[in-house]
């Protein structure tokens, strides 16, 4: 899911990050009921985060692809990791959020080896896209 959200913040910017990471979990809740209910607050701060993040690091700062990935991981994370420490039984919610996170390196491992090679293949080829459709 935060795939396709740091795959829409770094080419089409911060406001296609946060529609895209406000949007998926909840067109994924509706289609498969997954996230549960129950994790779908923290789903959607994270993946609107995440796009937020991406679009900012990419676009204004212009920092590279590797670094803006795990600069918009970091601060997705740290987003949700802000959210459940404000929920009543914070130290329950920081043990969930650290076992989700470290339930998530293979994901985050692709996502430090594919995205920059997807953002750079669109960036290479999105110019002459636009050229040829003129």
């Amino acid at each position: 899911m935060f795939f396709f959200v740091l795959l829409a913040g770094f080419p089409f910017g911060w406001r296609a990050g946060i529609l895209v990471g406000l949007l998926t979990p909840l067109i994924s809740y509706g289609i498969s009921g997954m996230p549960l209910p129950q994790a779908l607050p923290r789903i959607i701060t994270e993946a609107t985060f995440y796009g937020i993040a991406a679009g900012i690091l990419r676009g204004h700062f212009k920092f590279s692809i590797l670094t803006s990935t795990i600069g918009a991981i970091a601060i997705g994370h740290l987003a949700a990791l802000a959210e459940l420490t404000l929920i009543p039984g914070g130290s329950h919610s920081v043990i969930l959020a650290w076992q989700t996170a470290k339930q998530g390196w293979p994901g985050i491992a692709l996502q430090l080896t594919l995205l920059p090679l997807i953002i750079l293949l669109l960036e290479k080829l999105w110019p002459r896209y636009q050229n040829e459709k003129c």
